[in-house]
């Protein structure tokens, strides 16, 4: 997996990068986008989709294991 602070939030990344950033396959990413854990911008045109930077950072927190105290 890449740094969060590496992450631009404005950027928006293909379903591959998304994929690297992520440590899975892009057929999980489709998975995760088609099944709505994953939000995406479609691109104008009907040219695809794209995974922002900040919808990967937010998943990213919601999906953390709070440590224990």
């Amino acid at each position: 997996m890449t740094s969060q602070a590496s992450i631009d939030p404005d950027r928006l990344y293909t379903y591959a990068e998304t994929a690297e950033l992520f440590g899975v396959t892009e057929r999980q990413i489709r998975r995760w986008v088609s099944d709505g854990k994953l939000d995406y911008t479609p691109l104008p045109g009907g040219r695809g989709r794209r995974i922002s930077g900040q919808q990967y950072l937010d998943t990213i927190r919601k999906s953390a294991v709070p440590a224990e105290v």
